[in-house]
């Protein structure tokens, strides 16, 4: 669903189905913005966020969680991510990838790379 919204509003989206899957993904393209699930595979997603980091340490990754508190968003935070999203605001996940992606210079900013969904 997430990736026909993003689609829908002219963003090209490459989705990953597992962490390894991602990071192989993500290690040989550039993306503009990454949405990653917090709660894929039990978490895996905070820490995905981490070794986003490692390789590229200005693209923003926006975390959309169903985990509530500020102990999620402070992890999330923390593990580099620009900004964290509760599910299920579909609305304000698109809002936060708008955001994010139109702070992006040139054509990078119609890539978006989603793990998790």
């Amino acid at each position: 669903m997430l990736t026909a919204l993003l689609s829908r509003r002219g963003y090209e989206v490459v989705t990953a189905r597992s962490p390894i899957t991602a990071l192989t993904i993500s290690c040989g393209q550039v993306f503009s913005v990454y949405v990653l699930d917090a709660q894929f595979w039990g978490g895996a997603g905070v820490r995905l966020c981490r070794s986003i980091r490692e390789f590229d340490p200005l693209a923003p990754v926006v975390i959309f969680s169903s985990k509530a508190g500020e102990r999620a968003r402070r992890e999330a935070m923390e593990a580099g991510a620009t900004c964290f999203v509760l599910k299920p605001d579909i609305r304000g996940l698109l809002e936060a990838v708008s955001r994010v992606a139109s702070e992006v210079p040139g054509d990078a900013a119609e890539r978006i790379g989603a793990a998790g969904y």
